[in-house]
């Protein structure tokens, strides 16, 4: 499973941009939990779904933050 996530700031609030497996998610927060919540959202449901069709096998994960 590859995910693509962007976070731009807009004004005062963030756009939270998810790519992957054949969608694209926009959500909009106000802070930084809004955030923090919206990702463990996305990715329990990315993962509940993939783990319904499939097993899921330990692999590396790399966070990059850019400016």
């Amino acid at each position: 499973m590859d995910l693509s996530i962007r976070i731009i700031q807009d004004g005062d609030e963030y756009q939270v941009i998810i790519e992957g497996e054949g969608s694209t998610r926009i959500s909009r927060a106000r802070n930084i939990d809004e955030i923090i919540n919206i990702l463990s959202n996305e990715i329990r449901d990315a993962l509940t779904t993939r783990n319904s069709t499939e097993t899921l096998e330990p692999s590396n994960c790399t966070l990059r933050v850019g400016t």
